[in-house]
């Protein structure tokens, strides 16, 4: 009994001790894209639209700076690269991450590939570190999507 003290003291420390990850809140449904809000360290930063039909996760993100991003699976050990973007099997858009881990590589989207994106209704594909992703969009007008992730930042600020 004299360690319970003790044992809920250590809980603690370690408890404190982990860095903080960010939190995520379900706020909707766009066909099959699954609206989140995302808090960084307890404050609200951002919106996401996540997809997960196609071959990995494919997360379309508006922060509460307006800029929009992209996040697509990882490839172990491989750092930011060219990204090969294509919307509805069209040509390629060729853009070069922001950053990547093992997990998630991602990059901010210029408005040429917003417009792109928010115009498809088909098939949207990346490439990245000799990987190929892609992901179905019959299931979701993409302009209602844009729409979703920005009310739900704007909602948020």
């Amino acid at each position: 009994m004299k360690f319970r003290p003790l044992l809920a003291a250590l809980a603690l420390f370690l408890t404190a001790a982990l860095p903080l990850q960010a939190q995520e809140k379900k706020i909707t449904r766009v066909g099959d894209f699954q609206i989140i809000a995302i808090f960084e360290k307890g404050r609200f930063d951002r919106c996401a639209a996540v997809l997960t039909n196609g071959t990995g996760m494919l997360r379309l993100a508006y922060t509460t700076k307006r800029v929009y991003s992209l996040g697509v699976p990882g490839v172990k050990g491989h750092g930011p690269d060219e990204m090969a973007l294509r919307f509805d099997g069209g040509a390629s858009q060729f853009y070069f991450a922001t950053g990547a881990n093992d997990d998630r590589a991602w990059l901010t989207l210029d408005q040429s590939a917003v417009d792109a994106f928010r115009d498809s209704s088909e098939q949207f594909d990346v490439d990245f570190a000799g990987r190929a992703y892609s992901w179905s969009l019959y299931n979701a007008a993409m302009t209602d999507v844009f729409v979703a992730i920005e009310d739900c930042t704007g909602a948020r600020m």
